[in-house]
């Protein structure tokens, strides 16, 4: 063998080795690439489905298995007919995909696969025509995402949305999300301004066109729920007078999967037909309560002025037919001796009935209105009227009294001593107490008188109730002076009736006197 022929012989084995090396390497590229993108193929969350122009599935991949329920085994090879049957979302459904293969080569839309079983499958799809390498049309493939929770989620947000129209359809509310910089992002129903005028705009930018002071509360409050993240609820006013708008807004945060607050939504109720309601009524009661005590001064005074005349006329008739009867005691020794033991009996049985006339006057009177209240002052006519009340009731009563009190606007004491009264005959009527304590004290600017008894207490439900005349009066006569009156059970039972009033001065803590009348 030459050396030629021998070098020819080997660069050829060497030619064929590098070839077939060549070839190996190459299956081996291609395999290693195919291997990679079946793995990508077969990890993918989505459904991908390959079928033939004769509509068998030629490819099914785990995302399917999971997504129908059915393994691959047993899709491959048969129609989708036998799998599923396919429905489309509008009645030009199939004729827009197989336009959008004819023009683009690709089609995406949703569509409902139903399934034997029944089950609907809502889907958003996204379809590729499939080609050979040269060119020609041999399938679909089919990229499908479960898309039912999203469809149930519209569906039932576009439910709520008409449900909210509808809620809110009879009032006047609106409601609007903005961002963390009060931007806002979404508004229904607008009470101000147009929603295209109120859209991406900030809560400054708003004050800055409209100059309403209130917007200012507004923006603190929006802030406070961003910083803090908790709800918020206040009430804004708008304008003055007649033109004024009162509105109930409440504040809620929004937040992101994590918890982070990343804006607001707000619903602005306007409630300005209620407040004008409300102020038309707090009017209405101030002109009643100021007729109320216009009558009430009118009472007193012709109270007043009957007792005087039962005091003054008819007691003092009463007492000069008094002494005339006892004129007429002594001259019975004119009278025939037989005669006068007959006489003198009815003369001092006449005489006894004056007396207790007399008494019956005076007590009409003071219960009228007492002499010592527009004499002395409220105290020692408080102090007195429980000596007679203890007397005739049976009731020990104690009183803890200032030994001074600065001088009180006549209907100020009336309307305590009226109070005290009306507290006192419950006392006797109803508490079946044994014992009842007065107490009269100021401080901060208030004179407070209090009666509290040990007795079987007080129905709560009867104090608000409109037949309790007298304990409306009560509060009524304090209302009158911008004061109230509370009741109370007892710490050990019984009832504690407190009466406040403002008086115009201050004065320093007075001396008491603690005493059992």
């Amino acid at each position: 063998m030459s050396a030629a022929t021998a070098t020819t012989r080997f660069f050829g084995f060497l030619a064929r080795f590098l070839s077939g090396a060549l070839r190996r390497s190459v299956r081996e590229g291609a395999g290693e690439q195919l291997y990679f993108q079946s793995q990508i193929l077969e990890n993918v969350n989505d459904a991908l489905v390959a079928i033939d122009t004769g509509k068998r599935i030629t490819f099914w991949g785990r995302g399917a298995e999971k997504l129908y329920g059915i393994a691959a085994r047993d899709a491959i090879g048969k129609r989708y007919s036998e799998l599923y049957q396919l429905r489309w979302m509008s009645p030009n459904g199939l004729a827009d995909y197989e336009a959008a293969l004819a023009a683009r080569g690709s089609f995406r839309g949703e569509f409902v696969h139903l399934l034997p079983s029944g089950r609907e499958i809502h889907l958003e799809a996204n379809v590729t025509v499939l080609r050979d390498p040269k060119g020609r049309d041999i399938g679909r493939l089919g990229v499908l995402r479960d898309v039912g929770d999203r469809t149930r989620a519209e569906r039932e947000s576009a439910a709520n949305e008409a449900r909210l129209r509808v809620a809110l359809g009879t009032l006047d509310m609106a409601v609007f999300s903005q961002d963390r910089d009060l931007r806002y992002t979404w508004v229904y129903q607008p009470q101000i301004l147009p929603a295209e005028d109120v859209l991406g705009k900030t809560d400054h930018q708003m004050l800055e066109r409209l100059r309403l002071p209130e917007i200012k509360k507004v923006i603190d409050a929006k802030r406070r729920v961003l910083q803090t993240g908790a709800p918020s609820r206040t009430e804004i006013r708008f304008g003055e007078g007649a033109s004024a708008r009162w509105f109930d807004l409440a504040i809620e945060p929004i937040r992101d999967p994590w918890g982070t607050v990343v804006g607001i939504t707000s619903a602005s109720l306007n409630v300005t037909a209620g407040k004008r309601a409300e102020e038309r009524l707090r009017r209405s009661e101030e002109e009643l309560r100021a007729l109320a005590g216009r009558l009430r001064s009118i009472r007193e005074e012709e109270q007043t002025r009957i007792a005087r005349d039962l005091h003054d006329e008819l007691g003092q008739a009463l007492t000069a037919l008094k002494m005339q009867l006892r004129s007429l005691e002594t001259r019975t020794s004119d009278i025939d001796p037989e005669n006068v033991h007959g006489v003198l009996d009815r003369v001092v049985a006449a005489s006894e009935l004056i007396d207790e006339t007399l008494a019956t006057v005076r007590r009409i009177a003071t219960e009228l209105r007492p002499g010592s209240l527009d004499r002395l002052g409220l105290v020692p006519t408080v102090r007195q009227e429980l000596r007679r009340f203890e007397l005739r009731t049976g009731i020990r009563c104690e009183a803890s009294l200032p030994e001074h009190l600065p001088e009180l606007k006549p209907e100020m004491a009336t309307a305590l001593y009226r109070i005290w009264q009306e507290a006192m005959t419950n006392v006797q009527r109803h508490s079946k107490a044994s014992r009842v304590a007065v107490r009269i004290g100021i401080a901060s600017g208030r004179i407070t008188l209090q009666v509290e008894d040990d007795g079987q207490g007080f129905d709560p439900v009867a104090v608000s109730s409109p037949r309790a005349l007298g304990l409306l009066g009560m509060v009524e006569r304090a209302k009158v002076l911008d004061g109230h009156v509370h009741f109370q059970r007892g710490p050990a039972g019984g009832t504690v009736v407190t009466a406040s009033i403002p008086i115009a001065e201050v004065v320093a803590p007075l001396g008491r006197a603690q005493e059992r009348t």
